[in-house]
């Protein structure tokens, strides 16, 4: 066979072969270009009409134009190849290529098609362009205005030429009255000034003004959303008109209340007609109001598919276009997939809804080929879905028995659709596609149904309302799988169901070396992990000074501590390896080994060194089931060293309780008779029994009652010290008002303030969440703080007590003064007991002021910091911590 026949018959595979796949054969007889590859290096084995009209090349020129050049787009271009020759999963590419009229960006769309026993080929279609053909713009004059052929080609070839192949497509807003308030700049560009004219005027004027089919009028005064309705709209031109495709979605404020449509349209110049001079009709003559109008649906068809308004849940207006997240490749995506599915013939749908493409952002095309799905975008993919499957739907008067299903060629679209599709009616689900059965993992949808279905995929929870929105779904193993879900309200034989519409997100998902790469560096960083935690409990047992060797299942030494090795006078590692028997006698060899091979605990085991004759005592222990034992060693030297610091340990412990018995016995014998001292003293310096003679004896009273006083003093805080060191003072927790406690201390304290002439100022935080603290004690630091506050500072002075809580959420108590202050060195020696700094104005005190305080502050479960500079004050913090706070709430 000769190389050209065998050209030819390949030619005439790939064909066929594209005639038989859904997909390319809607986008084949929508005009769309395609080309077959095969082969290493790349050769086109077929390519149609229009891409030989759009690229304006033939086979060989093309192939060169494609793959030949050494620009970036080609190199991308044999890449994406290359990719899709590893797998059949169709793949989007964004590229910029040489077309008839220009460089263009251009999205690419590619996919292998295998065959039994013959070479893969790769099929490879350019989405959103069109050939033109040379006898459309004068059939199309013919059909409108009686003229000349070449007048009406000569005008599209004029606009075209000035707007570009690609349709014109701009985007418009109105209010709640009908009122045009935005629209985009490209109307502008190829309408003329006149054809523009829309701010400020009512959808009704515009229709009446500019001629346009009053069905645009009676859309908008339904309020509900629409597509696919076209009107003729005049351009700049003389008498040329445009046959223009509108959609719009109606928008709410925050209070659901509706607030005006946002809508596209699409400007079909390949189109254009000249059409005569239009003449607004008299006032008596204009279009009906639009409560009179016919209803929408009779107005658009039977095949229409109802759609509920989607509800937003913010107050916000939808985004701008120029902020939509949906990209230029994706539009492409999505308008080629529309078409494809109204070029199967499943629906046969009316003329006005043939050429109904979703808005593109009016921004330049990003690069970005992954974006999440926008509101608008999907509403017209789900229009057509949904237009679809009911239309492929026979109603049926009878209950149905069974979830009705799209015929088989429907479902051949459906299943080719690069976005997973399903149909619910409550629980149940009535059809999904093949794309989302093999993303999920389901072999088919009674698999699917069984596995738990719609409520499983979305793990239990509601899908939510209608609209479009970043999910995750459940796969058969469990996994969640990041997707952008797309909710819609369709008629399914003559009932509401629910179309959801998902696709992977891609944003969020890796490629696959970056999967690769992700995975290394996961399992790089659990294995320095495991290296770092095993070195730090290395460094733990090895500081413990545990003697611990590990033995495998033959009874050898993997590895020993240091300091098990130095209880045999050598290195660490010197064992590693060696039987742990052959540390030992003979005799003790034999018992360690049948120790070894038991699989329970047991107790210690005596063992005795083969070399210097010391004698050990050996804990053997499974560190898991079926894993290696770990084997201790204790000197029995160690082990009575151990028990002698038990005793010691246990001595000093009983003399504490002791000398804490002892502080108990004292202060109770010594404050009765203070107390006598006391009272007497008062009764004498007071003279109820007779005036006193002397009045030095009335000093010496006086002094008897302070010093009385400071030794009664005394002996609480040692019963208080005491009884906190022996760990018996008795709390009594509850929700405690910090700072109630603060304003009834400082009440307290005022008449000592005024005589020493010292400011006192309260700062207290309203609201203060109350702490978990005992009372009794937690007056009495703050008297004991105030106290001292008061005591070292000087004629004119300030002590503040203010209360505050954290960002942290702590409690903070904070008693500032101004007095004399204290340096680190003394800091110290003030915490200790019965110590007292030496200051120039010597004032009487026990010496354990700040010690008890402290002492006190910690059994209430809080922290006490002190900070102080000489002659400027100290501060004194007591904070409470969120668990106090919380616990008490």
């Amino acid at each position: 066979m000769s190389s050209s026949q065998a050209e030819i018959e390949e030619g005439a595979r790939a064909r066929s072969r594209i005639a038989a796949d859904p997909a390319f054969a809607a986008l084949d007889a929508s005009g769309a270009p395609i080309v077959a590859v095969s082969g290493d290096p790349l050769q086109i084995i077929f390519h149609n009409d229009a891409a030989e009209a759009v690229f304006g090349a033939d086979r060989a020129a093309l192939a060169t134009l494609l793959f030949g050049g050494e620009d970036a787009s080609a190199k991308r271009l044999a890449a994406l190849v290359e990719s899709v020759r590893q797998g059949a999963a169709l793949r989007l590419e964004r590229l910029r290529l040489d077309l008839v009229d220009g460089a263009q960006n251009v999205t690419i769309l590619c996919r292998k098609l295998e065959e039994p026993a013959a070479p893969d080929f790769f099929v490879i279609a350019a989405l959103g362009l069109r050939a033109l053909p040379r006898d459309a713009a004068p059939a199309l004059a013919a059909q409108e205005l009686p003229r000349d052929p070449p007048s009406a080609e000569a005008l599209s070839d004029r606009l075209i030429r000035r707007s570009g192949a690609r349709a014109p497509r701009f985007l418009w807003k109105t209010d709640a009255e009908g009122r045009f308030i935005d629209v985009t700049h490209v109307l502008a560009d190829v309408a003329g000034e006149e054809g523009s004219d829309i701010i400020g005027r009512t959808v009704e004027e515009v229709v009446f003004s500019f001629g346009l089919d009053p069905a645009f009028a009676v859309a908008i005064a339904a309020r509900k959303s629409f597509a696919g309705v076209e009107a003729d709209w005049p351009l700049a031109e003389d008498c040329a008109r445009a046959p223009t495709m509108l959609g719009g979605l109606p928008v709410t404020d925050a209070d659901r209340r509706f607030a005006g449509f946002q809508g596209y349209g699409v400007m079909r110049l390949d189109r254009a007609f000249l059409a005569a001079p239009f003449t607004e009709a008299r006032p008596s003559e204009s279009p009906a109001p639009a409560h009179s109008a016919p209803e929408p649906e009779n107005y658009l068809g039977d095949n229409v598919v109802p759609l509920r308004p989607l509800q937003r849940e913010t107050a916000e207006a939808p985004p701008e276009p120029e902020q939509a997240a949906l990209t230029a490749a994706e539009q492409e995506n999505f308008e080629e997939i529309a078409r494809a599915l109204r070029a199967r013939g499943a629906l046969d749908p009316a003329p006005e809804f043939e050429e109904v493409e979703p808005p593109p952002p009016p921004t330049p095309e990003p690069e970005e080929k992954d974006a999440p799905l926008t509101d608008a975008a999907v509403e017209e993919l789900a229009a057509e879905l949904g237009a679809l499957l009911q239309g492929a739907v026979d109603p049926d008067p009878e209950p149905a028995l069974a979830p009705a299903s799209p015929p088989p060629a429907a479902a051949g679209v459906l299943d080719c659709l690069p976005v997973g599709v399903l149909i619910a009616r409550g629980a149940g689900t009535l059809f999904a596609n093949r794309t989302l059965l093999d993303y999920l993992g389901y072999r088919d949808i009674a698999a699917f149904e069984a596995d738990g279905g719609l409520a499983r995929m979305f793990f239990g929870r509601p899908p939510g309302d209608a609209g479009a929105r970043a999910a995750a779904v459940q796969s058969v193993d469990g996994e969640a799988l990041d997707v952008d879900v797309h909710l819609q309200t369709v008629d399914w034989e003559g009932e509401p169901a629910t179309l959801v519409t998902l696709r992977r997100n891609r944003a969020r998902l890796p490629g696959p070396e970056e999967s690769a790469l992700a995975l290394a560096r996961e399992r790089d960083e659990k294995l320095a992990r495991a290296r770092a935690d095993n070195s730090l409990l290395r460094a733990i047992v090895e500081t413990s000074g545990v003697a611990v060797a590990i033995v495998d299942d033959d009874g050898r030494v993997e590895s020993a501590t240091g300091a098990f090795a130095a209880l045999f006078d050598a290195e660490r590692g010197a064992f590693d390896g060696l039987p742990l028997g052959s540390l030992f006698t003979a005799e003790d060899a034999r018992l360690l080994t049948a120790r070894l091979g038991r699989t329970a605990d047991a107790g210690p085991l005596r063992l005795t060194a083969r070399v210097g004759a010391k004698r050990f005592s050996a804990m053997l222990r499974r560190l898991g089931p079926g894993q290696r034992l770990c084997v201790e060693l204790r000197a029995e030297e160690a082990d009575a060293r151990n028990l002698e610091l038990a005793a010691a340990r246990d001595a000093a412990e009983q003399a504490n309780a002791a000398k804490s018995d002892f502080l108990a016995r004292v202060s109770h014998e010594i404050r009765t008779p203070m107390n006598a001292i006391l009272g007497f003293s008062e009764l004498m310096m007071e003279e109820r029994l007779g005036p006193i003679g002397n009045e030095r004896y009335k000093d010496y009273l006086k002094d008897v009652h302070s010093s009385g006083q400071l030794v009664l003093s005394l002996v609480n805080d040692l019963l208080d010290l005491s009884k906190i060191e022996a760990g018996k003072m008795e709390l009594d927790f509850d929700r405690v008002d910090a700072n109630a406690v603060i304003s009834e201390c400082a009440s307290l304290m005022q008449t000592q303030a005024n005589k020493s002439r010292i400011v006192m100022r309260l700062s207290l935080t309203p609201g203060l969440p109350p702490v978990r603290a005992d009372q009794r004690s937690l007056k009495q630091i703050l008297l004991n703080l105030l106290s001292n506050a008061m005591k070292f500072n000087v004629p004119g002075g300030q002590v503040i007590v203010s209360s505050a809580l954290t960002e942290s959420g702590h409690v903070a108590i904070r008693v500032k003064d101004t007095g004399i202050g204290m340096s680190d060195d003394e800091i110290a020696t003030a915490l200790e007991p019965f110590k007292q700094v030496a200051v120039s104005h010597k004032k009487l005190g026990t010496g354990l002021g700040l010690p008890l305080t402290k002492a006190l502050i910690e059994a209430n479960q809080a922290s006490f910091t002190i900070r102080s500079r000489k002659n400027e004050g100290t501060l004194v913090e007591i904070v409470f911590p969120p668990p106090q706070v919380m616990a008490a709430e």
